[in-house]
């Protein structure tokens, strides 16, 4: 199992959603401590990251297999997710 380390865009977007959205996305987010290679590799300037869909949200994120860790950099939407 992964250690899941969100970075500060993704915590600030997690607190602004309602109750039920969070505890929705952060199911989502658990899913990438047992396996985060169930996102898709983005490509280009994000070359190295992966991203989650779900609804709406991008979950932008990259881990670590030596240390088994998974770092959540950020949540957004997808037009403005990948801008930040």
């Amino acid at each position: 199992m992964y250690e899941i380390i969100f970075r500060n865009p993704a915590k600030r977007f997690i607190k602004g959603l309602s109750k039920d959205s969070q505890i929705k996305i952060l199911k989502q987010i658990e899913k990438l401590g047992k396996n985060p290679r169930i996102g898709k590799h983005l490509t280009g300037n994000l070359r190295g990251l992966f991203r989650l869909r779900f609804d709406n949200f991008r979950i932008v994120y990259k881990f670590n297999n030596y240390e088994l860790i998974v770092y959540v950099l950020n949540i957004g939407d997808r037009g403005s997710v990948y801008n930040k």
